[in-house]
């Protein structure tokens, strides 16, 4: 069973303990992920990416292309392949520690529909303030979500939310002096009974964020 990571009140008479989930199932693999992905350097010690979606073109190919005529260092070369790739492909890619990432076209067209359109220019919606983006923005955004879920998966930070309720039993109501209902024989009690009435695993979750865990804890009960 995984260790307990902190553990936070939710009320009176409910808990949240986060355990860390020992094996959480690889969101590139599960999800409905948009994103391609290729690695071309890198070490051993690095997993590569899963794919998902071949490039449209030979993107291995130009990369290993440019990448060889800035050589010694190869210094700039992502930069030309980046421009390479919009150019000839019309397609964003970003390029994040040794992997090239982008939205597979036909996924994007299929499941991202422009709110609009401004100067023949079609714009599309993502955040709950409807800032309007480009679809070159928009590819980009979907980027930085899917990259940013699958290094969190790959560093091991997803978690269980094992939610618990303060079952005390036994408890006999009477009145204080001023009338209000009290219970009479708490020395007798026990008053740390908890008992699992949920427990749910793979969240993907800020831990500095108390209240979004409480938020997603107390949705469970």
């Amino acid at each position: 069973m995984s260790d307990t990571i902190e553990t936070l009140r939710l009320d009176e008479t409910h808990r949240v303990l986060v355990k860390a989930d020992d094996s959480p199932t690889c969101p590139r693999g599960d999800w409905e992920m948009a994103t391609g992905a290729l690695t071309v350097r890198g070490d051993s010690r690095r997993m590569d990416v899963p794919a998902l979606y071949d490039f449209p073109g030979n993107l291995r190919d130009a990369d290993e292309r440019l990448y060889g005529l800035r050589r010694p260092s190869g210094w700039g070369a992502e930069d030309a392949v980046i421009r390479w790739a919009r150019i000839f492909h019309d397609i964003e890619l970003e390029y994040v520690d040794g992997t090239y990432w982008w939205v597979d076209p036909t996924k994007f067209a299929n499941e991202w529909k422009p709110v609009g359109t401004f100067h023949g220019t079609p714009l599309y919606t993502f955040d709950a303030a409807r800032r309007l983006i480009t679809a070159a923005e928009a590819q980009h955004h979907i980027i930085e979500g899917e990259r940013a879920t699958y290094q969190q998966w790959a560093a091991g930070e997803v978690y269980g939310l094992v939610v618990e309720e303060l079952r005390v039993e036994g408890a006999k109501v009477g009145v204080d002096d001023d009338g209000n209902p009290v219970i009479v024989n708490a020395d007798e009690l026990d008053f740390e009974a908890w008992e699992e009435i949920e427990a749910v695993w793979g969240f993907y979750l800020d831990l500095s964020d108390d209240d979004e865990v409480i938020r997603e804890a107390k949705g469970l009960y």
